[in-house]
């Protein structure tokens, strides 16, 4: 699928706008076609984020060996 641009993004996301421009593909993928959706998703990654205390840097290095790991487009 085609990844959206910010600005067509900004046209169907519900509520607040972060204040900086998204730039992470698979945010701009899941708000521009699933705005309530991905609204949702963040809350709860932002949420576990702040429940479960993990180290930040063991957190990060354990997102990129698995998205690189399946090959994400990220």
């Amino acid at each position: 699928i085609r990844v959206p641009t910010w600005e067509e993004v900004k046209k169907v996301v519900p509520g607040p706008l972060p204040a900086n421009p998204v730039r992470i593909q698979w945010s701009l993928v899941c708000m521009g076609y699933q705005p309530e959706l991905g609204a949702g998703w963040s809350a709860c990654t932002r949420a576990f984020g702040q429940e479960a205390k993990q180290d930040r840097v063991f957190e990060e290095c354990l997102f990129w060996v698995v998205t690189r790991t399946i090959q994400c487009f990220y």
